[in-house]
């Protein structure tokens, strides 16, 4: 079985579009395809988290522990991950890009059931999610809300899953919130959102 790595967790957009790759084109829908997400660092200060999964992701290509990776390198409403590209252009040896595939994101607001949106004083999620998503969240969650920046969407799901604490909430894919039991409340439907 031919296993794709990307940077998240189970639940992230980049799990989702694999998904959705490997069900709907050609090239794919005649082999049975693992997942396996890259959402552990190891301590390195001069990085970002994004830079170490990327890093740990690209090396288990290289060693073929993955067949492919799948990584975002541009946003219709952020721009490129430049950081991505300066990473995945050091690597030795050489990675190459075999595909492009393009995937419209939804955003949804989730928390464990019975939460309601004025509950809520929290919400996380990657930085680039909170930011596509600053004047809905502005305009729907009350004043004064804090925003908490997490490594991938998905990882501030299952954080709000397992949290005791009532009233904290994630921007994630809708499918994070199927996996994590999480109940959603709103949703940012951006037009031309796509990755």
């Amino acid at each position: 079985m031919n296993t794709i790595g990307f940077h998240g967790a189970n639940g992230a957009y980049a799990e989702d579009a694999i998904l959705e790759l490997t069900s709907n084109h050609p090239n794919f829908t005649q082999h049975t395809f693992a997942t396996e997400g890259f959402d552990t660092m190891a301590e390195a200060s001069h990085r970002t988290k994004h830079d170490q999964f990327s890093l740990d992701l690209f090396a288990s290509v290289q060693r073929g522990t993955v067949h492919h990776g799948l990584i975002p390198i541009e946003n219709s409403l952020s721009g490129t991950l430049h950081s991505v590209l300066e990473l995945f252009a050091q690597q030795e040896p050489r990675l190459w890009v075999v595909g492009e595939y393009q995937c419209s994101e939804s955003h949804y607001i989730m928390a464990k059931p019975g939460t309601k949106l004025e509950d809520i004083y929290e919400i996380q999620s990657h930085p680039a999610i909170l930011e596509q998503c600053q004047d809905f969240l502005d305009a729907t969650l009350k004043e004064g809300y804090r925003a908490v920046l997490a490594s991938n969407t998905a990882s501030a799901a299952e954080q709000v899953a397992r949290s005791d604490e009532f009233g904290i909430a994630a921007l994630a894919g809708k499918r994070a919130a199927d996996l994590h039991g999480l109940t959603i409340l709103g949703s940012d439907t951006t037009p031309n959102n796509v990755t």
